[in-house]
């Protein structure tokens, strides 16, 4: 269909880092209802939470009912969902959305300016609260030469129950500014470890 910069992900935490770590903004998401550790409907409303305002096309293996539940959920939320499509993929069903969806549309905002957590959270995620957690995302390290795995790069992101997931510049400045860097360093270590 001419797309020729497309990523996959194996399951809903691989496609959320990925999400949030992207130096390119995405512009649309295809995701299935059931895909490992998470449901489609609760990944799009985390990549909406994370900022992501592209595209999301929800696809399902499902009864066309489901799926149209699904559908009638996620437009509860306010995503820029481009539609819904039934498993096995079709690629004449998949060109006809994609026709309609304008990724250059004003009402797409790629990236949003996320609010910053507040001194509370901070303390709340250093005793290990259940609303805030620091969430860990590992990016593999590839060798241009061999193709073959060389290390693995950690990232630190903010998990909070009613933003998702948020960025190391929500954070890290406060962080910083109260004296906790070497702290919350530490905590990422010991969970990295452990």
């Amino acid at each position: 269909m001419g797309y020729s910069d497309v990523e996959t992900a194996n399951n809903g935490s691989v496609a959320l880092g990925k999400l949030i770590t992207a130096e390119v903004p995405f512009g649309l998401l295809i995701t299935d209802l059931n895909i490992p550790e998470m449901y489609g409907v609760q990944f799009s409303k985390q990549a909406n939470n994370s900022g992501f305002k592209g595209g999301i096309i929800l696809l399902s293996g499902e009864n066309s009912q489901i799926l149209a539940a699904a559908y009638g959920l996620e437009k509860a939320y306010p995503m820029n969902n481009v539609g819904a499509l039934q498993n096995p993929l079709r690629p004449n069903k998949l060109e006809d959305i994609l026709k309609k969806f304008d990724p250059t549309s004003k009402e797409i905002r790629h990236t949003v300016a996320q609010k910053t957590i507040t001194r509370k959270e901070l303390i709340e995620v250093m005793r290990g609260s259940a609303n805030n957690q620091l969430h860990l995302v590992y990016q593999p390290k590839v060798s241009l030469i061999t193709g073959e795995i060389a290390g693995i790069e950690t990232l630190a992101r903010w998990w909070n129950r009613e933003r998702g997931v948020l960025g190391p510049g929500t954070f890290i400045p406060l962080a910083q500014a109260m004296g906790e860097i070497d702290n919350l360093s530490n905590q990422i270590y010991t969970d990295v470890l452990s």
